[in-house]
């Protein structure tokens, strides 16, 4: 098959698929090799065939015979075919991807399902047509959306891998834009309550309180998302929430949307977007968190539209939006207050910081209030069922120091640990965690490693450094540390770490591990030394017995 297929003739170049004229090769297996030249197949997908398949395969003279097997041995999809089939081959190729399926469509152009050529990796790519017809305003939106999301490393943002640009050199000139991202399975919010009803208070929460995260990272970076709805949040396997789409935001200090303009879907857009999407800041961003809660808690937008835009715009503008109580009698009033609270019409009644609005929610997704509606089981599902055995030390409480430079990651991992029957003191820096240590006994400390003052990692080099903390943990955790600089803390003597913002499934699970762990080596210690004891009292028994003196 070598012969055949040379590797010097087969160039991974996006561009060679439109330059390939078909008229080289006639017949099936000038459509095979096509494909193979162009990466739409992968090359290691056709070597791993059996030979005899492979040549099954090149023996094909009809194309449509071709391509149906093409499909039953998994080289091409059936989007793949029907693109191949109508002649739109230009763009199956973007860069080092083969795009295998449309995903759907984003504020800015569309996405889809990608594969790496060369490695077992899946990828979500947004793609933008380049003509006449688009306007440079649209551009330079999908531009800064590619741009953003690459500034934002957050485990509840879709992350950002490689972007680029292709021109279809065999056509009109053509010109597609595209941005990488990671491709996250499972399926965004829209789709799971559709499918599955109304989210358990504590599964709604937890997805909301996660996407609250995520936008108090945006805050950060001065940047406002303008498009917060349940689609825009896809919630994985394992109960992870992850944000996307922002095609709509924006800098704080930027001004690309025209004064007077709206931007956003309707059912999520805050007051003041909806009058003036150039001058909303965070708020709006929190008024629509608040919509998509409601949403999750409902299964139902807060407010029926009549049809007419700018009669719905009146209502959102002079009434408040209604309560989750008349839709969720069962759920709790506190809860209500909160999403009452986060669609308040005036943004100065609102939370105003995401953070804020994490706290709100934290008591809810602490609790398994409803537990009996949450969405099927999984691994994170499992894990709760670790992360709550009892602490077996029935002499006292065991104790961990929180170490964070931000009150409220503090005050979010307290109340996790807390309901778990941990005593927990808080410290702003290494500093701080030291003076603490001096005074008190600690099980465990969980510090963050980028602090000012004192960093996690003079923390923990003085902790390991100091006589007489016996089987102290430490846990580190950082939401900018790569997993090898993470390794490098347990080399240095960091007893598991941890990726912010911190699951509270996992946070307990891995705590209460490190802290049974402590607890077994305590208990081998006290052994030791009871049995270290009993000896000396035997050997000093035996000593004093001595031989019988001669008589």
């Amino acid at each position: 098959m070598t012969d055949w297929l040379s590797p010097t003739i087969c160039p991974v170049d996006s561009s060679s698929q439109d330059e390939t004229s078909e008229s080289l090769w006639r017949g099936a297996e000038g459509l095979l090799r096509e494909l193979l030249i162009s990466s739409v197949i992968r090359r290691y997908d056709w070597e791993h065939l059996e030979e005899a398949v492979q040549n099954q395969l090149v023996d094909i003279i009809d194309d449509e015979r071709l391509l149906k097997d093409l499909v039953s041995y998994n080289l091409l999809t059936n989007y793949q075919v029907e693109r191949i089939r109508s002649g739109q081959r230009f763009g199956l190729i973007l860069g080092h991807y083969r795009i295998l399926s449309r995903l759907g469509h984003g504020s800015m152009g569309q996405v889809f399902k990608a594969e790496h050529i060369r490695l077992p990796r899946l990828a979500a790519i947004k793609v933008q047509t380049i003509s006449k017809d688009v306007g440079s305003d649209l551009l330079q939106r999908f531009e800064n959306e590619a741009w953003t999301v690459a500034q934002l490393q957050h485990r509840n943002i879709v992350g950002a891998i490689d972007a680029g640009e292709i021109v279809n050199r065999a056509g009109d000139g053509e010109r597609l834009l595209y941005f990488v991202m990671e491709y996250i399975p499972g399926m965004n919010l829209e789709e799971a309550v559709c499918t599955q009803g109304a989210l358990s208070v504590h599964v709604a929460c937890s997805l909301v309180f996660q996407a609250a995260s995520a936008l108090q990272e945006t805050s950060k970076q001065g940047l406002i998302h303008r498009d917060i709805k349940p689609s825009n949040i896809i919630m994985t396997p394992d109960g992870t929430a992850k944000l996307l789409d922002f095609g709509l935001s924006r800098q704080c200090d930027s001004r690309l949307t025209k004064a007077g303009s709206w931007l956003g879907t309707i059912d999520y857009l805050a007051p003041e977007q909806a009058q003036d999407a150039s001058s909303v800041d965070i708020r709006a961003d929190i008024y629509s968190l608040g919509a998509t809660l409601y949403w999750c808690l409902t299964g139902q937008t807060p407010f029926v539209s009549n049809g007419r835009i700018v009669e719905d715009f009146l209502r959102r503008s002079n009434q408040p939006p209604p309560s989750i109580l008349d839709a969720r009698p069962d759920a709790p009033p506190e809860l209500a207050a909160a999403v009452a609270r986060m669609m308040a019409v005036q943004p100065g009644e609102r939370y105003q910081t995401p953070s804020a609005v994490m706290t709100a929610l934290m008591p809810f997704v602490e609790s398994k209030w409803n537990e009996g509606r949450a969405v099927p089981t999984t691994k994170a599902s499992s894990d709760s069922v670790v992360s709550e055995m009892p602490v077996t030390d029935s002499r006292r409480k065991q104790r961990v120091l929180i170490v964070d430079d931000e009150p409220t990651v503090r005050k979010c991992v307290k109340l996790s640990l807390i309901s778990e029957g941990i005593e927990c003191d808080e410290a702003a820096n290494g500093d701080a965690a030291l003076c603490l240590l001096n005074e008190n006994v600690y099980d465990l400390i969980l510090t963050d490693i980028e602090m000012p003052v004192l960093s996690g990692m003079e923390l923990l080099r003085v902790v390991r450094n100091r006589l007489g903390l016996g089987n102290l943990k430490v846990l580190v955790f950082s939401g900018r540390s790569s997993p090898n600089e993470m390794a490098r803390m347990m080399s240095a003597g960091a007893d598991d770490y941890l990726v912010k913002p911190l699951s509270i499934v996992q946070l307990r699970s891995r705590v209460n591990a490190a802290l049974r762990l402590k607890e077994s080596q305590d208990a081998a210690v006290a052994l030791n030394q009871r049995l270290f004891e009993a000896n000396q009292v035997m050997v000093k028994s035996l000593s004093s017995l001595g031989d019988p003196s001669p008589r």
